[in-house]
């Protein structure tokens, strides 16, 4: 035996500066008002079959997905997950979907006092049915709500349950509609039917809500999980909708890019309302069952790895296997080239027919990205320096108010700038125009700013900053970055003089 050695020398072990806020991923996130979706939820998914289980094989939500995820890159890869969160349009009831292992009669009509507690808006009714008089399955589902309807509490009253064949699940919806929460526990009487019922954690409990807005809709949604990049709904959107969609998105700022398809005869109509918001990227849609064209930058972008040398995409030039062509003629293309309406085109070398996703364009002003790759790059630059910062923040005990503040600060921005210069998202050596020149001098008020961003792609200023706010002083510490983006070839102009 010895004294422990704690009483001399006493030392504390643990991992410290651990990365706790995650990157964002390049993803899509789906908004749809399939039932199955629980509200105030987000639904992520890695591969086809995990939605064909999850939604069927006939869903749209499995078609979907297995076009986002059929796109295989020219380096090779695939997008790794998609989200799906519910669109709520209108007034929902509380629901259950049960878990879907086969039901067998037998485990259910020999009990006479099958029980749980189902609670629904802080209402709790305990439910004891005698099933010994069921046929079918469908007979357990109506003995089941007769007990739940007598409670006089209209959430139960006029609530329904059934045995869903297709699924093989016994389904509930309450009474009401609106905002509602509801579970299902064990009763503490009778033989408790949770499980056979599998109602349980296997089962998809969906609370009611009251309608939202579109804007509503997608505050709700990145409320929930913000972890994605571009986005669309599958409800057929009036271009009335999707200039509320897209106003949002303006006022997201490089987050998320709205992604939606239009008609070639309404491809005016959507230029000429949706022209003035950044993020907002038209396709022209496919009339082929199970092609939805405008995934096609979403595909792309999430087969973007980061973590990879020279990994940025130029969206244009990406052929997209199995998609079937809209626009075929130079007339048609043209037209939709001058108002900034995407199509998967297609065109001839040598005889053999080629397809490909054109031009890559964007809606907004002067102030917003011109083309896809800028804005999907600038909104994983912006996220991750973004993260970082703020692993920073968590890891240290405090950032000072002074140079070693200003240093930490920097090293941990110039860490992101050097992933970004070896993945392609800043363009060192990229020719700058006069105006451009002139604009980074104003903006840095350094008027030798431009040598730096041409040569190295970058310019940036780390400095201490402070305000008075409801009479406190605020201590920050601010950034500026000017960054060369990396833009992308679409047109080689050739000149062959034969002497």
């Amino acid at each position: 035996m010895s004294i422990d050695q704690n009483k001399y020398i006493k030392s504390t072990s643990g991992v410290g500066a651990d990365a706790s806020v995650p990157r964002k991923d390049p993803i899509l996130r789906v908004l749809s008002n399939n039932p199955l979706i629980p509200t105030k939820t987000v639904k992520n998914f890695s591969k086809p079959v995990e939605l064909a289980t999850y939604f069927g094989t006939d869903s749209e939500e499995y078609k979907r997905a297995s076009f986002y995820f059929g796109f295989l890159s020219k380096s090779v890869t695939v997008a790794n997950k998609i989200s799906f969160h519910k669109y709520n349009a209108v007034d929902s009831n509380a629901l259950i979907y049960g878990g879907k292992t086969q039901k067998v009669l037998t485990d259910f009509n020999t009990i006479s006092d099958a029980s749980f507690d189902l609670e629904i808006a802080d209402v709790t009714h305990t439910v004891i049915t005698d099933l010994t008089t069921a046929t079918s399955l469908s007979d357990i589902a109506s003995l089941i709500q007769t007990q739940v309807q007598s409670e006089t509490e209209s959430q139960f009253s006029t609530a329904t349950v059934s045995f869903n064949s297709t699924r093989g699940s016994f389904d509930f919806a309450s009474g009401d509609t609106g905002t509602a929460s509801i579970s299902v526990t064990q009763s503490l009487s009778g033989t408790s039917i949770v499980d056979l019922l599998e109602w349980n954690s296997t089962a998809i409990f969906s609370d009611g809500l009251d309608s939202q807005t579109i804007t509503e809709n997608l505050n709700t949604s990145i409320d929930i999980d913000n972890n994605f990049t571009t986005f669309l709904f599958t409800p057929a959107f009036s271009i009335d909708s999707k200039v509320e969609v897209a106003q949002w998105t303006q006022l997201q700022n490089f987050r998320y890019m709205f992604v939606t398809s239009t008609s070639y005869a309404q491809a005016q109509a959507h230029y000429d309302a949706l022209n003035l918001y950044g993020g907002v990227c038209v396709t022209i849609e496919s009339n082929v069952d199970g092609q939805y064209h405008e995934m096609i930058p979403a595909s792309i972008a999430a087969t973007t790895d980061y973590t990879k040398p020279n990994s940025v995409k130029n969206y244009m030039y990406q052929p997209f296997s199995g998609a079937t062509p809209t626009i075929t003629t130079t007339e048609q293309s043209n037209f939709l080239d001058s108002i900034k309406i995407n199509y998967y085109g297609q065109t001839q070398a040598s005889g053999q027919e080629l397809s490909f996703y054109q031009k890559g364009f964007l809606m907004g002003g002067s102030t917003s990205a011109q083309y896809i790759n800028v804005f999907i790059n600038e909104s994983w630059f912006k996220s991750s320096i973004s993260s970082e910062l703020l692993n920073l923040q968590i890891a240290l005990e405090q950032i000072p108010y002074n140079a070693i503040g200003v240093a930490q600060v920097t090293t941990v921005i110039q860490s992101v700038i050097d992933e970004a210069l070896n993945n392609g998202v800043i363009s060192a050596n990229k020719p700058l125009t006069t105006t451009q020149i002139l604009y980074i001098g104003q903006i840095s008020n350094d008027e030798n700013a431009y040598r730096q961003v041409q040569s190295i792609g970058y310019w940036l200023d780390v400095s201490l900053a402070s305000k008075v706010e409801n009479s406190v002083t605020i201590y920050s510490i601010d950034y500026t970055l000017i960054y060369a983006k990396s833009d992308s070839v679409s047109v080689i102009n050739g000149t062959q003089v034969l002497i």
